[in-house]
């Protein structure tokens, strides 16, 4: 039976790189030969209110974060991660398949704050590999596709 190894990366060419499949390191990534559908989910964190992708509002003062924030107290973070995705930048969904084990923690490893190409071909390829510079023996087989994604939060 035809095994691969699926990962799932959210690229914003000169901006970030964010593993979405496997969501975790217990979740298994090894896929039988067929159809699947893979669940994930877009971090908060990197789409941008609709108040920045407004233009009418950009120009627009931010409120005060002490009002937002009473007293100065923060809350706990679970790590600074990246900053949002600008409303400009075009984003792309990048799957990549491997007949060899793809690791979640190898690949946070090798994608996680590096710098990411500003144009879009170079930064899918550079991801891409990244994510092959994590499997372990040679060769190194990967497949890869790609699909441009609009970010906005859900209404």
């Amino acid at each position: 039976m035809d095994q691969e190894y699926a990962a799932l990366v959210l690229v914003a060419p000169g901006h970030s790189a964010t593993l979405l499949y496997p969501p975790d390191s217990l979740t298994t990534n090894k896929l039988t030969a067929g159809a699947h559908q893979i669940s994930f989910r877009i971090p908060d964190l990197l789409v941008q209110s609709d108040t920045f992708r407004n233009p009418a509002q950009r120009g627009r003062q931010q409120p005060d974060s002490a009002l937002r924030n009473p007293g100065g107290v923060r809350a706990p973070s679970r790590g600074a991660g990246p900053p949002p995705v600008p409303a400009t930048t075009q984003t792309y969904l990048l799957l990549v398949t491997s007949p060899q084990p793809l690791s979640y923690q190898r690949i946070i490893e090798k994608t996680a704050g590096v710098s990411i190409p500003s144009i879009e071909t170079e930064a899918l390829n550079a991801v891409a590999k990244a994510i092959k510079a994590t499997i372990l023996n040679e060769p190194r087989e990967i497949s890869g596709y790609y699909q441009r994604l609009e970010l906005r939060k859900p209404r």
